[in-house]
């Protein structure tokens, strides 16, 4: 449900969502959160790696399965949650198509600093490094890695500084939806390193990433 006058969207958890609008979009300023389809149905949690690799029906996890993170990034949702009909997104919003971020990104005059534009300032989440952002859009985009398709936290298995990425899921209209095996899947991403927001194509079903809404 969306309070106009406050400028946020509850979802069915009663979880409050503070709203951006950036250009023509209106964007949730937080990761969802939610533990439920919009119908009321549980989505289950899934700390398991090897259960969490075997995954054919949608489940989210913590950060590092540790729910202290919840607060901060919310919940990280494999794809077959982004894709059930029941709704993983408020009433009234949606995950965005690929061609929602590609809009996104070049509706600002230099594209190659919406990754900036876009991520928290400061380095209370983001990792320090060369890269500072400036949070320009409203967007504040917060470092919440990404869960692989077997089951391990990407920062980890890289061996890379914790908070130097976040993934976000793109979802898909229904005459374009991918096979069922689900490889190649779309997302967006920003980096510590980086002043972009690149989107990426090589995303499995069975990964863990972040998600925001973007208004119907």
């Amino acid at each position: 449900m969306e309070n106009t006058e406050n400028n946020i969207v509850t979802d069915i958890d009663g979880n409050d969502y503070n709203l951006v609008q950036i250009k023509t979009q209106i964007w949730t300023k937080e990761n969802l959160n939610v533990s439920k389809y919009r119908n009321g149905d549980e989505i289950p949690q899934v700390q398991d790696n090897a259960e969490w690799a075997a995954l054919t029906t949608g489940a989210w996890c913590h950060l590092d399965n540790n729910p202290d993170n919840e607060a901060i990034y919310g919940k990280l949702y494999n794809f077959y949650a982004v894709k059930d009909p029941r709704g993983l997104a408020p009433e009234g919003f949606h995950i965005p198509i690929d061609d929602e971020i590609k809009k996104l990104i070049t509706s600002f005059y230099n594209e190659n600093n919406v990754g900036k534009n876009m991520k928290e300032e400061g380095t209370a989440h983001w990792r320090d490094c060369f890269k500072p952002a400036d949070n320009e859009t409203g967007f504040t985009a917060l470092p919440g890695d990404l869960r692989c398709s077997d089951g391990e936290f990407r920062y980890q298995k890289t061996k890379k500084e914790f908070g130097s990425e976040g993934y976000w899921w793109c979802s898909y209209e229904e005459d374009c939806m991918p096979t069922e095996s689900f490889d190649g899947l779309d997302a967006f991403t920003l980096s510590a390193y980086s002043d972009l927001c690149l989107r990426d194509h090589s995303i499995h079903g069975n990964d863990g990433l972040s998600v925001r809404c973007i208004k119907d």
